[in-house]
């Protein structure tokens, strides 16, 4: 449910989550699976709880709109002799992913083992690449799979996230994937492998109705029995160091 920050006041709630983004709705939706845990969602701006779903290819059209763009100065503006430089952030409740450029896309599996690797048990590549899969819903192309490849040993099946290739290629796919082999550069089957020294076409969050997967849309909005309450708040600062 989406509530007035005077709704919530005084109330208690096993978390609060500041940030209804990305990363602050998927882990709402996470806590909030069990029906027993009261989880609050603070949102700022007192942005509406629906807001015009940007078509998929209007992401840079969309960073420019105030109603889903959040206007950031950087602080460290004065070091390029700049009056200032902006940060394209997103705005309300589905945050940058509201604004980006759909891209799904995994590290290389050096980088995420280099955590456990710096002290920090447990960080490995499997565990990262099974909640990643835990939290995609892969569709695969019906079209151009000798272009549009994948392995779905490294792709969810069953997650809230959709994940597909566009209903089209531009056809100069092929022509620059011989070209990189030609330079020694090899085309790989699926970079979510965590295997990326290689060409590869890169999947979207994009419905295969074209519409943008944003979080959410695939986070919250699915019915289930839950204790999630979203609020907003306060303006956000508006420099960030």
């Amino acid at each position: 449910m989406s509530a007035k920050l005077d709704d919530v006041a005084g109330k208690s709630f096993d978390y609060i989550i500041i940030g209804g983004g990305t990363a602050g709705l998927a882990l709402a939706a996470r806590l909030s699976e069990d029906p027993s845990i009261s989880v609050l969602v603070s949102r700022g701006r007192g942005q509406p709880q629906r807001q015009r779903q940007p078509p998929p290819d209007a992401a840079p059209q969309a960073a420019e709109q105030p109603q889903v763009r959040l206007g950031v100065q950087d602080s460290r503006a004065a070091a390029f002799e700049q009056p200032h430089v902006r940060v394209a952030a997103g705005e309300g409740p589905r945050g940058s992913s509201a604004i980006n450029f759909m891209l799904w896309n995994k590290p290389a599996r050096e980088y995420v083992q280099a955590f456990e690797l710096l002290g920090n048990p447990g960080w490995t590549w499997e565990l990262f690449d099974k909640y990643s899969k835990r939290a995609e819903k892969f569709i695969p192309p019906d079209h151009d799979t000798d272009v549009l490849t994948y392995d779905l040993a490294y792709r969810g099946r069953t997650g809230a996230i959709i994940t597909s290739f566009p209903s089209v290629i531009s056809n100069l796919e092929r022509p620059l994937i011989q070209a990189m082999k030609k330079l020694g550069i090899e085309h790989i089957l699926d970079s979510s492998s965590g295997f990326t020294n290689g060409s590869c076409v890169t999947a979207s969050t994009l419905d295969p109705r074209l519409t943008r997967a944003a979080t959410p849309a695939t986070c919250i909005s699915p019915p289930r029995p839950r204790a999630l309450t979203s609020s907003c708040s306060s303006p956000p600062t508006s420099r960030a160091s």
